[in-house]
């Protein structure tokens, strides 16, 4: 519906709004609402997944790390023992060493899956220097990291029955000053609450923040807060039109008139 339609039904002016253009509004209203919801829920549906590839990137990164250390540190020693053994050590065994290690840093750097103990030790330098040399960077590799409790369990959650409530809901707490949604979640993570369970952060009022969570922690998060002798707003409206602060309603000292110049201002910015 264009600015031109609602103007001609007569939107900014409630004296000229007839009871069936009311009803039509009112319906228009609601299949938006539900639209909308459907897109939140779809979102809430894919969230666990971004979540899963998050933490794939992150141990990915720490493995290339490690290898890029590990790929380092052998051609150290493959410079080292170079300097060292110039004079006094045969040319052969000299070509062993530096192919050994360089086979070593290679299938480092091709496979990051590929661990260093797997490097295999030429027949000809069985027994000799080269062979020791080949032992220092056996014991120096890295082991694939173990994955984090949180990883696991959030893999094995996409297998496991639904079971328990369901759904999403805000709990509302109060704030004394200004936050940002970063400093909310480092405070809730000092009181113990695990930042990733919350999935939203609103400030719908001057002094309230409200905290989006599954129906299956939010038992987890009063229990917390309770703890911390944080009190809990049961009862917060958060589409109370009496939490508006924008001045442009502020001459609208009825509560119906408010609430139905909000959600037409708020219908006509989305329609546009």
């Amino acid at each position: 519906m264009s600015n031109s339609q609602l103007h001609g039904t007569g939107v900014n002016s409630p004296a000229n709004v007839s009871s069936t253009t009311y009803e039509q509004l009112l319906s228009l209203f609601f299949q938006e609402f539900e639209k909308i919801k459907a897109q939140v829920q779809e979102h809430a549906n894919i969230l666990p997944e971004i979540k899963r590839l998050q933490e794939h990137i992150t141990n990915l990164e720490s493995r290339n790390a490690e290898l890029e250390l590990e790929n380092r540190r052998l051609r150290e020693l493959l410079g080292s023992h170079q300097n060292k053994h110039t004079t006094d050590t045969p040319v052969a065994n000299t070509k062993v060493v530096q192919g050994t290690l360089e086979h070593s840093i290679g299938k480092s750097s091709a496979n990051m899956s590929t661990s260093a103990s797997n490097v295999p030790i030429p027949a000809a330098g069985l027994g000799t220097e080269s062979s020791a040399w080949a032992m220092v960077a056996r014991k120096a590799a890295h082991k694939k990291p173990t994955p984090k409790r949180r990883t696991v369990e959030s893999a094995a959650r996409g297998f496991q029955p639904i079971t328990g409530p369901v759904g999403f809901g805000y709990v509302y707490i109060p704030r004394s000053r200004r936050m940002s949604r970063r400093d909310v979640r480092s405070r809730l993570s000092v009181l113990g609450i695990n930042p990733y369970r919350v999935l939203d952060i609103t400030f719908p009022a001057r002094s309230v923040v409200g905290l989006l969570v599954h129906e299956q922690y939010k038992d987890v998060l009063l229990a917390q807060l309770g703890k911390a002798k944080i009190d809990i707003y049961k009862d917060f409206n958060p589409c109370d039109p009496a939490h508006l602060a924008d001045p442009t309603y502020s001459g609208y000292q009825n509560r119906s008139h408010k609430t139905y110049f909000f959600l037409s201002e708020s219908f006509v910015t989305y329609c546009a």
